[in-house]
């Protein structure tokens, strides 16, 4: 059992001797900040938690193929460490094992780990592709969220479950390639949809949302660079929590007649909406759903302006507001809204032509 470093350290370099079978818990924190270099023997079985966090120095690392666990948090902040190859002795890896390693680019996992635990690869911002080993069921919360340089994820037909957040703030990442034998999820038009089709659970920036598609998953679209618009079709009923927070890149939004409600913070923060067209009927808009979303025109379908008050005060309503905002009403209801007590604020009411 390894439990302290300094009499392995011969300058920057760290040799374990045979025979240790564990490197314990933060076992090299008291010199994570002058670390560059570590040989593991082929006796060592786990590596701890902690025990190489912050080796911000650490380049180069080989793990031998007699480790079975790698501890939560074991590598996190190695920000210099570029390619690592997991043997296929290790069967688990923890949470946050490798999670802001930045410039690791090249990885390949081993091929009978059960998982990908929480946060096992957030920001690690080099990182282009994953091709994840058939031995997995499970994708945690979090597990590859800001791969900001991601493009290409292949899941296997093992995969089961894929946490929420799994590839959040990948503004990058194109193509979704799920095994055809999978019973769980399935890729379409660039989005990881359920196998039946009517769930997506994550997107790209490249994708299509697919008809057929009822629920778009919170945080599906987190992060996600679109290029101005991305068309919802009329068979979804749920948007869901954060489905497109922070997606920066959105300008044009039109909600269609078929959903019925909207989650929290579902487009929290997509600054750039320039349009936001609301549909026919009266819909369950939740707590901060279009936070600092500040269009410059929004059409509104509902003929009766009160139900559609209800709707325009989840834009954080103020003076200010009503003043810079073209409104859109339908035809025939110009008078119902402008001389309503909400509506006759707002400086330019039109009716949808």
């Amino acid at each position: 059992m390894l439990d302290s470093s300094r009499k392995y350290i011969k300058g920057d370099i760290a040799v374990i001797p045979f025979g240790i079978t564990k490197i314990e818990d933060a076992a090299f924190l008291e010199i994570r900040s002058s670390l560059t270099s570590i040989t593991i023997p082929n006796s060592v079985r786990e590596i701890g938690n902690h025990a190489f966090c912050g080796c911000r120095k650490l380049d180069h690392i080989i793990i031998p193929n007699s480790v079975t666990t790698i501890g939560d948090c074991a590598f996190t902040d190695c920000s210099e460490l570029a390619t690592i190859e997991i043997p296929d002795s290790v069967t688990a890896i923890g949470d946050c094992a490798f999670q802001g390693c930045s410039k690791l680019s090249n990885i390949h996992l081993s091929n009978n780990l059960n998982k990908i635990s929480n946060n096992t690869f957030t920001d690690c911002s080099a990182l282009t592709n994953i091709d994840i080993p058939s031995s997995v069921i499970e994708i945690g919360r979090n597990a590859f969220s800001h791969c900001r340089s991601l493009t290409y994820v292949r899941i296997p037909d093992s995969v089961i479950s894929i946490g929420i957040d799994a590839f959040s703030y990948c503004p990058n990442l194109c193509l979704f390639d799920v095994s055809a034998q999978n019973n769980t999820y399935r890729s379409e038009q660039n989005c990881l949809l359920s196998k039946n089709g009517k769930l997506l659970i994550s997107g790209s920036k490249l994708a299509v949302i697919p008809e057929g598609v009822t629920v778009i998953c919170e945080s599906a679209f987190n992060g996600c660079i679109f290029p101005g618009q991305i068309s919802i079709p009329n068979t979804v009923i749920r948007i869901g929590d954060s489905a497109f927070d922070n997606c920066r890149g959105l300008t044009d939004l039109v909600i269609p007649d078929s959903v019925a409600s909207i989650g929290k913070k579902a487009f929290r923060d997509c600054n750039n909406i320039y349009s936001i067209e609301l549909p026919g009927r009266m819909i369950e808009i939740e707590e901060d759903a279009f936070e600092y979303c500040h269009p410059f025109t929004i059409k509104i379908h509902h003929r009766n302006p009160y139900d559609a008050q209800a709707m325009i005060e989840k834009f954080h309503y103020s003076s200010d507001f009503a003043a810079v905002v073209n409104l859109y009403v339908p035809v025939g209801c110009y008078e119902a809204y402008h001389n309503n007590g909400f509506f006759k604020q707002f400086k330019d009411i039109k009716a949808i032509l």
